[in-house]
């Protein structure tokens, strides 16, 4: 096994799972390296601030998520704003994401990305264009066409409620539950296991260990 994901809403834990796994593959003596599997927004960071202040009249999801959802929802049906965005997206998602695993892919290591494809996918297309569930996975399926698919994905699943007492740092519930809704579609992928995201932290690596483990010992790595 060469990649493995870890993906979900916020709140989830992903990046302490991320680097507990790295952790005890360590231990295990097996080589392996933390990457995170976001990347910075260079030509969609542009795009955003014109469209908050342009198209979306100064609306802010942190005041009022409803009212911005609304127009955003309606400034996004624009065939043009919605190819500009989705383009500017990918611009800075592939090359970014390539130059990550680049370095790694043919070390035998074992990467353990902390979000992936899966997360621009829902977090930055989805959720904004309103795209639907086939949309999505259509997306996620493409976007896989291009990029590696992660021997496993790992998607730490919990109650929106559960996620949203953890952070501070997200605008509304019904932030993580659109999100949410959309994950749980991706499942339907045969390299997706689904984990309890409320177990206690050491049984979760045990499981995703577990996991690890029988798929080497059904053939090896893929």
């Amino acid at each position: 096994m060469k990649i493995v994901c870890i993906t979900g809403i916020d709140g989830a834990g992903k990046t302490t799972l991320a680097h507990e796994l790295v952790f005890s593959l360590k231990t295990e003596g097996k080589s392996s390296i933390y990457l995170y599997g976001r990347i910075y927004p260079m030509v969609s960071r542009i795009l955003m601030v014109l469209g908050r202040s342009i198209w979306l009249n100064g609306k802010d999801q942190w005041c009022n998520y409803e009212s911005y959802s609304i127009k955003k929802n309606e400034t996004m049906r624009n065939r043009l704003l919605k190819w500009m965005y989705t383009s500017a997206i990918l611009v800075d998602f592939y090359p970014q994401i390539w130059l990550k695993l680049i370095l790694h892919c043919y070390k035998g290591r074992i990467i353990v990305l902390d979000r992936y494809i899966y997360d621009t996918v829902i977090s930055d297309l989805s959720a904004h264009l309103n795209y639907s569930m086939r949309e999505t996975v259509k997306a996620i399926h493409l976007g896989l066409l291009i990029l590696p698919t992660p021997d496993m994905t790992f998607l730490v699943d919990l109650p929106e409620e559960v996620a949203y007492s953890r952070k501070n740092d997200v605008p509304h519930i019904d932030y993580l539950k659109e999100r949410r809704r959309s994950y749980q579609q991706i499942v339907s992928r045969p390299e997706v296991i689904k984990i309890n995201g409320e177990s206690p932290i050491e049984e979760i690596i045990e499981d995703m260990l577990e996991s690890m483990n029988s798929l080497n010992g059904k053939g090896g790595e893929r």
